[in-house]
């Protein structure tokens, strides 16, 4: 009568359990053993008139880098694990260090990696946050609650500045090339939203829909005009 009853047992685990992972990991579980698609295309910069906080930044570094992200409309859960600390780095004082991709409700690590103390402030009323680093030191873990474009600047270096892109879910993504193009492969099948962002612009999303081996060319549109 045991065996009988410890299989019982673990089929009604496995039963139980099978809808968790499956919205959980997969919202369109047969998606996931269908041959992978990709996205590329181009983004245009609409000239807009810039505010005076946007030429004060206007010098920063980080505003190069244009970002392409896809988001998956149907996931729930983010296929990375919560527990996993995101490590950003900071190697000198007086440069921006980039766009950085980060996940919400994930922890992450500021580590100093140069011998200049820091003191880093966000202005963004969702996700204020402000940390002290110490030379070659890092900082404690904090989290961003809110999706969306967050600036950090330095209190002690007033040229400092970092720029997060924070996503509710896991993504694909890719920075765009000094054409102005993007190319984003190996796209699991299945409806997303498309937007991108830069150093001063989180851009309007749009969907897309990833068929079995397509390439789906697209234009997007970023609503400021950093400098390339």
């Amino acid at each position: 009568m045991r065996i009988p009853l410890r299989s019982d047992f673990a089929l009604l685990w496995i039963a139980l359990a099978m809808p968790f992972f499956g919205c959980a990991q997969w919202p369109d579980s047969a998606n996931a053993f269908r041959s992978r698609g990709e996205i590329q295309g181009r983004v245009e910069i609409v000239a807009v008139a810039p505010s005076s906080s946007a030429r004060a930044e206007s010098s920063s570094s980080a505003e190069k880098e244009i970002l392409v992200l896809l988001e998956p409309v149907n996931e729930r859960f983010s296929l990375a694990p919560f527990w996993r600390v995101q490590d950003v780095a900071i190697r000198t004082s007086t440069h921006s260090s980039g766009i950085e991709l980060v996940t919400t409700d994930r922890p992450i690590r500021i580590q100093n990696l140069d011998s200049f103390h820091h003191e880093l402030f966000s202005t963004n009323s969702e996700n204020p946050l402000r940390i002290k680093l110490a030379g070659n030191s890092e900082s404690g873990n904090f989290r961003l609650v809110s999706p969306g474009l967050v600036r950090f600047y330095c209190a002690l270096h007033p040229d400092e500045s970092h720029t997060f892109i924070a996503s509710v879910t896991s993504t694909y993504h890719a920075f765009v090339d000094s054409g102005m193009r993007f190319r984003i492969p190996d796209v699991r099948p299945g409806r997303y939203r498309v937007r991108v962002a830069s150093a001063l612009d989180w851009g309007e999303s749009e969907t897309v829909e990833i068929v079995t081996a397509e390439t789906v060319l697209m234009t997007l549109r970023l609503a400021s005009e950093p400098e390339l």
